[in-house]
């Protein structure tokens, strides 16, 4: 176990289409890591995927749940609830594989 894996880590997750309600969590940092050690892998073809309905594709990504780099105040994540943060994320939205 290296010294970094002993840093606290505070963020909050929610479940499926939960539309901002948050539960703050608090890992240490090799637990924060192993929570994305195995990515959610689902059935279906990407361009499968292209052709489902918008609200289908909503729904496929949204069966793993969210989190958000910092807890919140109050029980719901919006625009003014965040705390200060520990760590640093980055949201690359149609990044190509060659990104």
């Amino acid at each position: 176990m290296s010294n970094h894996d002993k840093l606290t880590i505070h963020y909050s997750t929610g479940t499926g289409l939960s539309f901002g309600r948050a539960k703050n969590q608090t890992s240490n940092y090799k637990q924060f890591k192993d929570r994305f050690r195995k990515p959610l892998i689902t059935t279906e073809r990407f361009s499968q995927y292209l052709n489902l309905p918008d609200k289908q594709q909503v729904e496929l990504k949204a069966q793993n749940g969210w989190f958000y780099r910092t807890q919140v105040s109050g029980k719901r994540r919006n625009r003014r609830s965040g705390l200060p943060t520990d760590i640093i994320t980055l949201d690359f939205d149609y990044a190509t594989p060659t990104f």
